[in-house]
């Protein structure tokens, strides 16, 4: 049974924490058992605390990761852009996409499937960044070498990302993308820093 959490390629139906919790009584005396969930991901903040306390003690997240890890991606590719007029690794990604459909044909219907193929909530893009690994190496190589200015960083990415990626040990771009990884999880954990 799902508690009522879920998205849509371009919509996320919001866990209605006003239900009764009918599924804790279940569980009786025995502490040691819990309730798994699945599409965490895109919810508001207060909705982690709250399948808590009905239970749910294996919260599954994963597109939402990988969703933020191609917003930063994305981000630092239009940084690059300005910094040296480089295409956007979206192109890249366009080809791919396109070239082999099989990952996301089934996933987004209906007239233009672009928008959903690089910004949809179900993120099938994540299946071609194996494929597209050089050029993420090479944004990276780039960024780290740049050292953008702080107003073009800002245009980008959430003031939350940079001030998390400077506490990082990483190459600048790297713990721009785990940084920003990280506050996508944060919701997850309120009383604690990732």
């Amino acid at each position: 049974m799902q508690p009522g959490l879920e998205f849509a390629p371009a919509s996320v139906i919001g866990f209605d924490m006003a239900q009764p919790d009918r599924l804790s009584p279940v569980l009786g005396d025995n502490p040691r058992l819990c309730f798994e969930a699945h599409s965490t991901d895109y919810q508001d903040a207060a909705v982690y605390a709250d399948l808590a306390r009905r239970n749910f003690g294996i919260l599954k997240v994963g597109p939402a990761l990988t969703f933020a890890w191609r917003e930063a991606l994305y981000a630092l590719s239009h940084i690059r852009h300005w910094l040296d007029g480089s295409p956007h690794v979206s192109d890249r990604m366009e080809g791919l996409m396109t070239g082999e459909p099989r990952h996301w044909q089934g996933h987004y219907h209906g007239g233009d499937t672009r928008i959903l193929r690089h910004f949809g909530y179900a993120d099938r893009i994540r299946y071609y960044w194996p494929k597209a690994q050089d050029a993420v190496e090479d944004l990276c190589r780039a960024i780290d070498h740049a050292d953008p200015p702080r107003p073009l960083l800002r245009q980008y990415l959430p003031q939350a990302t940079l001030d998390r990626a400077a506490g990082i040990g990483l190459p600048p771009a790297r713990a721009i993308l785990q940084a920003h990884v990280e506050e996508a999880l944060a919701d997850y954990y309120p009383e604690a820093a990732c």
